[in-house]
């Protein structure tokens, strides 16, 4: 074989060479085409992704409540999202069913947040049961999803409390029931929705005693997850003393076991000095307000019976009595600031005032009053009333009175004060010792009283109740025909009334929750007289022999009609504090 010269050889090197460099080239071009094909589809594949995502954080789809009607789920819809949402598919797991059942239905509903779509479920062909538990998912078209649950009330216990309020009243008064329902179902967002059912019965070992319903709870109540119901029952309580009344709240289908129950009673008023202290730890206070509280230069008289239930010391540094009125006016003044006032109990001027509008004020606070363990003080003023606009009438000022102790400070309100534009008396009840019987004898300052002390047991006491106009204008007064009524604490026995010679014979009824009620009806008009006018009802009673310091409560009020035109209300009260000092 001939060999190829060297020339040969170079020549053919540089054409394999030329060869193998574009096969090199083209497979590279290939390569890169490849790869750009590949970063377009990674691309496309990302950004897919990323839309899809998007649509999916748009879309806040939640099912806001989900209960059952006419046998079928009823499901209510929202999105809170910012772009609609298409519900497509839905899913229900019966949760009772052993084992569990699935069901998946296609549906078609538009939500955004501009509407919410309820009855969701209505129209499917499923039947539902409100005595099974049910799990609901509805998947959306891009595929979000939103899960909720279905409970019936029967199926777990659900929080809930009784409130008697109050838990002890006197016979006659009312007495409010609070039922306490909280929702507190985790795995749900749906609202809980019950029929409450409030029971109730009244026992006084065989004694009349009846407790009528006078505003009854709502026939069904939604509660939505995390919050707490008040239901409110009222009713009226009449029966002896130690009456008990016992409720008892649940609501239709509750889980067995799942009820509530509270008690009331019915209690004498009174206030037991040493033993008390166990559940007594605050002053107790009763007011004596006019009624009406004229327009006159005169001064109607204002005071607060302080009770000392403990067993210690007390000191007192301030009783504020305060007005609030209906009156948008801004112009309407029960009293008006630096208000003129004539001072009884404590009897330093100095002490009491008008700090501003609508107050009247008794303050020591550098040497405060004292009070011993048990004892009873009345705050009494007389203070000048200002006024209404023109042709305006307060029936009734609501008046809060507060104590400021050493061991507390605290308030008592529901109490009411009238008033009227136009001249009017200056209505009152109090207590008094003046014996003279006459028509003026009780209007000396040093004569009124809100309690007595130290009143022996077991032995016969005269009592004098009076029904005053302490106006002196004798053109404004009380037409004939007022009657004062007296409440006699039960405990006092063979009431008799020994003196009232202004007043029609008084009739004394016996009530069954022992309290002896004096009824007496003036002959002739009140306060028609230029030194204002007293009239007094006197009566013996036997006081009680409780076998420890006691303090009784007695009411007594004003019912008529002032001359004036037009006619207003008299309608004044005194709560008096009577101590049974028992040796």
């Amino acid at each position: 074989m001939k060999r190829k010269s060297g020339a040969q050889r170079k020549g053919l090197s540089t054409v394999v060479a030329g060869v193998f460099m574009i096969i090199v080239m083209a497979s590279a071009v290939g390569v890169t085409a490849w790869t750009m094909q590949q970063q377009d589809r990674v691309t496309d594949e990302i950004l897919s992704k990323a839309n899809s995502k998007l649509s999916r954080l748009s879309e806040e789809l939640e099912i806001s409540g989900v209960s059952i009607a006419n046998k079928k789920l009823n499901i209510t819809l929202t999105n809170d999202g910012g772009s609609a949402a298409r519900a497509k598919t839905i899913y229900i797991v019966n949760e009772t069913a052993v084992p569990k059942q699935q069901y998946s239905y296609d549906i078609d509903y538009l939500v955004d947040g501009r509407a919410v779509v309820k009855n969701v479920g209505q129209t499917l062909a499923f039947t539902a049961k409100n005595t099974t538990s049910y799990s609901v998912r509805v998947i959306t078209e891009s595929g979000s999803s939103a899960s909720a649950e279905y409970l019936p009330v029967a199926s777990t216990p659900i929080p809930m409390t009784l409130y008697v309020i109050p838990p002890t009243i006197t016979t006659g008064e009312n007495v409010t029931i609070l039922y306490a329902v909280t929702n507190n179902v985790t795995n749900s967002n749906s609202p809980l929705t019950i029929s409450p059912k409030i029971t109730s019965s009244i026992s006084c070992g065989g004694v009349g005693c009846t407790l009528t319903k006078i505003t009854s709870a709502p026939g069904t109540v939604v509660i939505h997850k995390g919050a707490t119901a008040l239901i409110k029952e009222v009713y009226r309580a009449d029966g002896p003393p130690s009456t008990v009344m016992t409720f008892n709240a649940s609501y239709t289908g509750a889980k067995a076991g799942n009820y509530v129950i509270d008690k009331g009673t019915i209690i004498v008023v009174t206030l037991s000095q040493g033993v008390v202290t166990s559940i007594a730890t605050k002053p107790d206070m009763y007011l004596i307000l006019p009624g009406p509280f004229g327009k006159s230069s005169q001064h109607g008289l204002w005071g607060a019976v302080v009770v000392n239930p403990t067993n210690s010391t007390m000191k007192v540094s301030r009783v504020l009595m305060t007005a609030f009125t209906g009156s948008h006016t801004g112009a309407t003044q029960v009293v008006q600031s630096g208000c003129a006032t004539t001072a009884i109990a404590p009897s330093t001027a100095s002490e009491w005032s008008c700090p501003h509008d609508n107050q009247i004020q008794w303050k020591r606070l550098g040497s405060p009053l004292t009070l011993a363990a048990g004892e009873i003080y009345t705050f009494l003023v007389r203070a000048q009333p200002k006024g209404l606009p023109a042709g305006e009438e307060e029936p009734g000022a609501t008046v809060t009175a507060t104590v400021y102790t050493d061991i507390g400070v605290f308030t008592k309100t529901g109490y009411t004060v009238g008033m009227h534009s136009i001249s009017e008396p200056l209505g009152n009840v109090y207590m008094t010792d003046s014996t003279d019987q006459g028509t003026t004898g009780a209007l000396n300052n040093a004569k009124m009283f809100g309690h007595l002390n130290n009143i022996s047991p077991a032995t016969t006491r005269t009592f004098y109740v009076v029904f005053a106009d302490l106006d002196t204008n004798s053109t404004s007064y009380v037409n004939a025909g007022g009657r004062l009524i007296i409440n006699v604490p039960p405990g006092f026995a063979n009431v008799t009334v020994t003196f009232s010679s202004l007043f029609s014979t008084p009739t004394v009824v016996n009530r069954a929750d022992g309290i002896t009620q004096i009824i007496g009806v003036t002959t002739g008009n009140t306060g028609d007289s230029a030194t204002g006018e007293a009239k007094t009802i006197a009566f013996t009673a036997v006081t009680p022999s409780p076998g420890k310091d006691t303090t009784y409560l007695m009411f007594a009020f004003i019912d008529g009609v002032t001359n004036s035109n037009p006619a207003f209300s008299a309608g004044a009260v005194a709560e008096m504090a009577i101590e049974i000092d028992v040796p």
